[in-house]
């Protein structure tokens, strides 16, 4: 076959696809689970005190202020303060798109104060906040459960310091808010880290010769080492704020110690297993050659 004929084959065939009824299928629309912006819960199921009535319109009293949220409603199990319990769970729905993406705040007591996707009796998925009362996206990846049945039980079940949870705009989508990283735990840092990163980059006062975090607070170095080519530094990190708390190690890498470029951060506390920080450290590489 001569080329301008394999051309022409080539050009029919695009032809063809693009086509009415040959286009790629668009993402379907979104199907939104709970926004909250009604007086009562609507089709979600309230017990216990820690819910009140109906959603909150913001900060409930003796609260910080809470931020973030989207319109006027959120779920804030802050009625009655920490020491009120209680669980909200959602009417049943079918998963039928590839994301469940919504706004989390709160508490951050996995399995005492969390956000569960529950399909059969099993929580499937979880999520919690980040002791801080500004919400953040976050998003579940639902591939493997489309089809089935579920519902969202947001449950407090912790009475101490941090024992509530905000939530907000529960939304079923083709497309994901949150970008997942290794863990949950660091997902929901890079999402804090990539929503603070444009609040900065425009600050006068920001210093631009030493090495800074992309945004929030950092303080000492740990672990640098040289390995396969790059200088990598690690660094006390909070990705939640401006002020000490909640260490992580956050990570950066560079040919000439003067360029670095900012990874995603290497290590995050595990607070099912009872960690609150990351503390400073120093890292290695093993006799294997594989940095530790």
């Amino acid at each position: 076959m001569s080329t301008w004929s394999s051309f022409l084959r080539i050009l029919a065939v695009a032809t063809l696809l693009a086509a009415p009824g040959h286009l790629p299928a668009a993402d379907a629309p979104d199907i939104v689970l709970g926004d909250f912006e009604g007086e009562t819960y609507g089709g979600w199921r309230a017990e216990g005190p820690a819910f009140g009535a109906g959603p909150a319109r913001g900060t409930l009293p003796n609260q910080q202020p809470v931020s973030n949220f989207l319109g006027r409603g959120l779920v804030n199990s802050y009625a009655g303060g920490d020491r009120a319990t209680g669980v909200l769970t959602s009417a049943e729905f079918r998963i039928d798109r590839n994301y469940l993406n919504f706004l989390v705040g709160g508490g951050n007591h996995p399995g005492a104060v969390s956000v569960n996707l529950v399909v059969n009796g099993v929580i499937e998925e979880t999520a919690t906040g980040h002791d801080s009362e500004r919400l953040l996206w976050h998003t579940w990846q639902l591939f493997r459960l489309r089809g089935q049945t579920a519902r969202i039980q947001i449950v407090d079940r912790h009475t101490g310091g941090w024992g509530h949870i905000n939530a907000d705009h529960f939304i079923l989508s083709d497309r994901h808010r949150v970008t997942p990283y290794a863990t949950p735990a660091i997902t929901r840092a890079m999402t804090s880290v990539a929503e603070a990163t444009p609040r900065v980059q425009d600050d006068p006062q920001r210093p631009i010769y030493h090495f800074l975090a992309p945004a929030q607070w950092m303080n000492d170095p740990n672990g640098p080492l040289f390995h396969n080519g790059y200088y990598h530094l690690f660094y006390q990190y909070n990705p939640f704020g401006d002020q000490w708390g909640h260490m992580h190690w956050g990570h950066a890498r560079s040919r000439d110690l003067v360029t670095w470029k900012h990874l995603p951060i290497a290590l995050a506390p595990a607070k099912e297993h009872g960690e609150d920080h990351v503390f400073s450290g120093c890292a290695t590489i093993s006799p294997q050659g594989r940095p530790m």
